[in-house]
């Protein structure tokens, strides 16, 4: 599994990647919250990046659009170093 940024984590079943935010259930395993399907890896980098944006303008972190681009540009730059991205 990857840990991405956040709480939120990427893993592999071999066929697909999976993202989502970590959680323990009552028996002590870690389960994906909300779990989301990619065939690429790509695909999953971008989800992340867009669930974060969504966090943090539904919490008003965010509150303007040069704030949004801000992190937005932020975000590309901290994933700019991630393997396989590219598409």
């Amino acid at each position: 599994m990857i840990e991405v940024m956040n709480g939120y984590c990427i893993k592999s079943d071999r066929k697909q990647f999976i993202i989502g935010k970590t959680r323990k259930d009552k028996s002590g395993h870690i389960r994906f919250k909300d779990p989301h399907y990619f065939h690429t890896i790509h695909g999953a980098v971008k989800e992340t990046q867009r669930r974060l944006l969504c966090e943090k303008i539904a919490d008003d972190e965010i509150t303007t659009l040069k704030q949004f681009i801000d992190e937005v540009e932020r975000l590309n730059q901290e994933f700019v170093n991630f393997k396989g991205v590219e598409e």
